[in-house]
């Protein structure tokens, strides 16, 4: 495998791995929210691998998609840790769930 081949997987799997465990973390009181974000984080890493793959061919191409996919899955993780906020308060409040 050659060098950017390794920095393309390390760029595209280990933020989608980090937002797996985070949500993990979270531990939302469904057990398929995590089964959800599992899906959703592989899919995004292997198209945005097979994306940056394609486009290292092409000079100036590679690397926008991944720029991309970090403000995307930051976006993500602001938005699932606002949600288990919200399931939160309303647990305490006796509210929901």
């Amino acid at each position: 495998m050659s060098r950017h081949t390794i920095e393309t997987a390390q760029v595209t799997f280990i933020p989608a791995l980090l937002i797996i465990a985070w949500t993990w973390l979270l531990h939302f009181p469904w057990a398929w929210v995590l089964y959800t974000v599992i899906v959703i984080q592989l899919m995004v890493a292997f198209i945005v691998f097979a994306v940056e793959m394609d486009a290292a061919r092409i000079d100036g191409a590679a690397g926008w998609v991944a720029c991309f996919s970090f403000f995307l899955q930051f976006g993500f993780v602001v938005a699932i840790t606002l949600i288990r906020i919200v399931v939160g308060v309303f647990q305490l409040l006796s509210l929901f769930i």
